[in-house]
């Protein structure tokens, strides 16, 4: 029982990083889709859903600085 417990504890710890690898890779998929560059992309859990929430940069126009951008996206 006690090998179960841990197990299963174990199996949950893992779990976490690989959603926010997922996360992650959203994330550039996003970011390229619109020629920016990913910042950052966060799991996060709002009203009982996993969502990422992605914010990346693209390129101003005009001599503009880079515009940062927010986006928050489910997760699956």
């Amino acid at each position: 029982m006690i090998r179960l417990l841990t197990l299963l504890l174990v199996a949950g710890s893992l779990a976490a990083p690989a959603r926010a690898a997922d996360c992650n890779t959203l994330g550039q998929a996003i970011a390229a889709q619109d020629g920016g560059t990913l910042q950052v992309a966060t799991e996060q859990s709002r009203g009982g859903q996993t969502i990422c929430v992605v914010v990346y940069t693209v390129p101003g126009s005009n001599g503009q600085p880079p515009r940062r951008v927010e986006r928050q996206v489910p997760a699956n």
